[in-house]
């Protein structure tokens, strides 16, 4: 793979010398990340190995007593003890960094694994085993290390696994696995990351054996979690062994879970409150210090201020030193006020191990600070001179000690002269530096945070899954003052002289629960990720708190560390949702769970739902409702829920329980969430699905005419009057859907999660719509004026490129200033909807600009030109679209626009009606395997390459192929279903079932397909 990426990045070389290659992906997906004008990306998408092309986006953080709060101690005896809790397990932090040198990260007692450190070497340890930067274009060379300059990803590993009993002012911390071994990915170069950094540092994560990721970032952008490159990336990382687990973000509102928390496979964390919080006492770069001469206390309590702007402090900037003074060091007289300057370079070794006394003035911090380095010294501190601005007894302020590494502090005249005369005495002298005591508070422990994110998904999932302490997180940071940054200018800087603070954000529920996550897979370390998953989310705690709080605020609840890791069941899926039920009458919806026993005994199980039997809710029905199950026995539970729907026309309700599994013998049931979001949606009637999506111009009329002339019934969907867009079951009532839109271009697509894009997640049903056998017609000028980029457009309609606009010219601050009025439209001649056009015109006026966009499809075939404008071939507004499972028609272009008096009589029915009437035909084949050969391994010593053949596959990434429930390699995959797969060596003998997921849902399974033999 990593050849043909060569030989393609040649190619891309011929199509513009301004294209310039940045990363291969062969591990997770197969891609590359380019840097490329805009002008050259069509022609990219058009070459015919590009599938597609997906913008760089950004991501940004998702910003004791918790280990008491989640039962940590319980936890870790059942390891065998604190000393064995989370040995073994890797935990990748893809983040800012970690900073190394901290006491929580300390290797004493640590092994490494053999292979072990991988990337660079200068940032790992024993416990940090792996240490990787992954940049973007500008970074600045002093940030494109692993060093943690933010001090986020430091909090956030140590709360994952930071070492057992780290002492801190507010006492001994640990992280939730504190033996794991820590892999420190940086994706952080700067303010934000992008999403090549992070689908290069989860490839890294993979190929480096982590057992359990985190990710506490997000993006505000809403993707398709079918087909985006990030969450390919993730579903592969999963199906290769490891949890996933992210922060939920912290934007505080319902439908607000940015990526990669919205990706299903995720186990998303919301945030829940510390049982203390707490800031920092004062201004963070002023130290205590105690001064002692020959034991004796001198100087207490004196505030000094440490120098900002290091290179990074290769030194301890707290504890107790032995001090000497650079007056008896450097040569010169001893006593006057030009003396102890370090202006010179003081005697080799003469400071070795200890810190230097040394007077303001002459020459700048940094040459002291230098001079001081050399001489052996640990650090300098610098008291003021007779002739400074300040005070004797005031502190010196605003130093800057740029590119040093050695700490330096700052004191006022008389402070530092108390310290002078003490060594004029001769005896040994000793400054001790010591952080403020922040200010802690008491609060309401394991309460909701304003600020956690909350569901539903994109995909109307249940969102997050479980919560976990995130307010009030009290943990490390790092230990640098924010060099090239400076203080405080970007959003989060976490620093404390103490090497601990207090920080709060769903970052920090998040590696929480990844702790969990480790834990869980030490004490069961054959159960796969979504087997972690189910017991992390059924094994939940709901304290009182959570009474008035919903199953998408909450998820399951409160994590239950203690429970997930001894469970003798799990469910799978861990949670279950209806999804957006849109019905006019009652109707009965069925969903379904497999529960396994995982222990070594009989399990005896009841099982019953928790759901009022109120409002939309009519009847519920669960079979089977009592099971006995051997050890590794599994059993299928179905779930029918009947619906009514709510009073009135696009009404929803919000309906959201429990599956209750009561363990005989044990008093603490399991929970799986259960949600459904039911609708009073317009009655289905006819063979059409009409969504009336014109902004409210009001011109559903003409289409309405249209379709009933072409001899059609419809049902009439108005979105403005809805607020909302049918679901994929909606849609499988009718035959086909034709979607308009407005003429204007004004209601256009923003993928902010700060607004919930209603048409964004319409793109996601209708792709799953479609591959199951859909028909679709599109009209209007405003749907690709941001579509250029969707997987949507490129996968689906396989457009490769708009040109927006073409008949309009604006003023230079964006007004319309003139356009083309009429369109003349030509059909293609072997297009199977131009039956009967010769030719057409389409007129605009200043209420209707001409707004039309010219479309290129790719090179597959799929999609084929079916209409052009002003006689020009190459300027296509209209395409057709058709693979084995659906048909599309789209144009770019209000049909309504089009002059019924022109040459072709009412050309906009006579296009709507032969669209309908081809859409009606062609094949709806869903997916299935047709074939598989060969049949058997004979040598199950040795790996055999397999061809699969098989219908219904729309698209060439996303799918899974499983022998019995284990993902085999897809080496390959085609869009006429082949599919070469790779069964791997050291299965057992026997037959086995072959399961095939697409992307957008489907399965397929073919019983006892393959055989595995053994060599005679």
């Amino acid at each position: 793979m990593e050849d043909r990426l060569i030989r393609f990045e040649n190619r891309l070389k011929e199509q513009s010398a301004d294209i310039r290659p940045r990363r291969r992906f062969t591990g997770l997906i197969n891609g590359l990340s380019l840097e490329m004008p805009r002008g050259v990306a069509s022609r990219v998408r058009s070459m015919p190995d590009v599938l597609a092309i997906v913008p760089n986006r950004r991501y940004n953080y998702s910003l004791t007593r918790s280990n008491d709060l989640m039962n940590a101690p319980t936890a870790w005896q059942l390891t065998g003890g604190e000393e064995l809790a989370g040995r073994g397990i890797k935990i990748g932090i893809i983040d800012t960094g970690i900073d190394h040198t901290h006491v929580m990260f300390e290797d004493q007692g640590y092994q490494r694994p053999e292979g072990y450190p991988l990337g660079d070497t200068d940032f790992t340890n024993n416990k940090i085993i792996v240490a990787r930067v992954f940049t973007k274009g500008g970074d600045s060379a002093i940030d494109s290390t692993p060093r943690d300059r933010n001090g986020h990803g430091t909090h956030v590993a140590s709360c994952a696994a930071g070492n057992f009993n780290t002492p801190s002012p507010l006492g001994s911390m640990s992280g939730f696995a504190p033996n794991a071994y820590l892999g420190n990915y940086k994706v952080f170069t700067g303010e934000f990351t992008t999403l090549e950094q992070i689908i290069a540092a989860l490839e890294a994560c993979v190929e480096d054996g982590m057992d359990v990721v985190n990710l506490s970032l997000g993006s505000e952008d809403y993707i398709n979690s079918l087909l985006d490159p990030e969450a390919l990336a993730i579903r592969n990382a999963i199906r290769a062994g490891v949890v996933v687990v992210a922060a939920a973000g912290n934007s505080g509102r319902p439908e607000t879970i940015g990526s990669p928390g919205q990706i299903p496979e995720v186990i998303t964390v919301g945030s829940l409150t510390n049982g203390h919080t707490g800031t920092s006492s004062g201004e963070l770069d002023i130290a205590m210090m105690n001064v002692y001469s020959d034991g004796k206390q001198i100087l207490t309590d004196e505030q000094v201020v440490l120098g900002p702007d290091p290179e990074f402090f290769s030194c301890p900037l707290l504890g107790r030193f032995q001090i000497v003074d650079a007056d008896l060091l450097d040569g010169g007289r001893y006593g006057g006020d030009q003396h102890g300057l370090a202006c010179v370079s003081l005697p080799a070794g003469s400071a070795q191990d200890k810190w230097v006394l040394v007077q303001r003035g002459s020459c700048t911090f940094t040459e002291k600070i230098f001079n001081v380095e050399d001489a052996g010294g640990w650090g300098a501190l610098i008291y003021n001179n007779a002739g400074a601005e300040e005070e004797p007894d005031e502190l010196i302020r605003g130093p800057l000690v740029p590119g040093t590494m050695l700490p330096s502090y700052f004191s006022s005249r008389n402070v530092g002269l108390t310290v002078k005369e003490a060594l004029t005495d001769g005896g040994v002298v000793e400054v001790e530096f010591y952080a403020p005591t922040p200010f802690e508070r008491n609060q309401t422990p394991l309460e909701l945070s304003t600020f956690s994110s909350a569901g539903p998904s994109l995909s109307y999932v249940i969102k997050p899954e479980i919560s976990a302490i995130g307010e009030g997180s009290y943990a490390a940071t790092q230990n640098d003052l924010p060099g090239e940054f400076k203080f405080n200018s970007i959003d989060y800087t976490s620093f404390d002289l103490s090497g601990f603070g207090f920080s709060s954000g769903t970052s920090f529920s998040s590696p929480r629960v990844a702790g969990v996550a480790a834990l869980i897979k030490q004490a069961n370390p054959s159960w796969k990720p979504e087997d972690i998953k189910s017991a992390i989310v059924i094994s939940a705690q709901r304290p009182p708190g959570f009474t008035s709080l919903s199953g998408m605020e909450r998820g399951a609840g409160h994590v239950d560390p203690v429970r997930a890791m001894d469970l003798p069941l799990i469910v799978t899926p861990a949670t279950l949702s209806w999804e957006n039920v849109l019905i006019d009458e009652v109707t009965e919806a069925r969903k379904s769970f497999r529960l396994k026993n995982v222990s070594q005994q009989f399990q005896s199980v009841s099982l019953a739902l928790e759901l009022p039997i109120e409002g939309c809710l009519q009847a519920i029905e669960m079979f089977p409702d009592q099971v006995d199950l051997a050890p590794s026995e599994s059993i299928e539970v179905s779930i029918n829920l009947t619906f009514s729907p709510p009073a009135e026309l696009g009404q929803t309700e919000d309906i959201s329980g429990d599956v209750i599994l009561e363990i005989n013998g044990e008093s603490n049931p399991l929970r799986v969430p259960v949600w459904a979001r039911i609708m009073n949606a317009p009655p289905a009637q006819g063979a059409i699905l009409l969504i009336d999506d014109d902004s409210g111009e009001s011109i559903e009329t003409q289409y309405v005419n249209a379709v009933n002339r072409a001899g059609y019934e419809l049902t009439l969907w108005d979105v403005a009057q809805l607020e909302a867009y049918p679901s994929v079951l909606y849609m499988q009532k009718f035959q086909a859907v034709s979607w308009f839109l407005a003429t204007t271009s004004l209601y256009n697509i923003t993928d902010n999660m700060l607004e919930v894009n209603e048409r964004t997640r319409f793109n996601v049903a209708l792709t799953k719509y479609l591959a199951r056998g859909g028909r679709l017609l599109v009209s209007g000028q405003d749907w690709s004026d941001d579509q250029e980029q969707t997987l949507f457009a490129q996968q689906v309609l396989h457009i490769s490129e708009f040109t927006h606009d073409p008949f309009v010219q604006y003023t230079p601050i964006g007004d319309v200033d003139d356009f083309e009025e009429t369109l003349v439209i030509s059909g293609v001649l072997d297009s199977p909807i131009t039956q009967g056009i010769s030719s057409l015109s389409a007129d605009f006026n200043d209420t209707f600009v001409n707004m039309t966009d010219l479309l290129v499809v790719d090179e597959t075939g799929i999609a084929k030109p079916a209409l052009t404008a002003n006689q020009n071939p190459l300027d296509v507004i209209g395409i057709t679209v058709e693979t084995d499972s659906y048909r599309a028609a789209f144009f770019s272009f209000g049909l309504e626009r089009i002059d019924p008096g022109g040459r072709t009589r009412d050309g906009m029915e006579t296009i709507v009606r032969n669209s309908l009437d081809w859409l009606m035909g062609g094949s709806s084949t869903r997916l299935a395997i047709r074939s598989v050969k060969p049949r058997v391994q004979i040598d199950n010593t040795v790996a055999l390459k397999v061809t699969l053949t098989a219908e219904g596959v729309n698209f060439p990434v996303g799918h899974d192929v499983r022998l019995n429930e284990r993902s085999v390699e897809i080496n390959s995959i085609d869009m006429t279903g082949n599919l070469e797969i790779l069964i791997p060596a050291g299965l057992p003998r026997g037959l086995y079932d072959i399961t095939l997921s697409s992307p957008d849902g489907q399965t397929t399974t073919l019983f006892q397909a393959f055989e595995v033999q053994e060599p005679t």
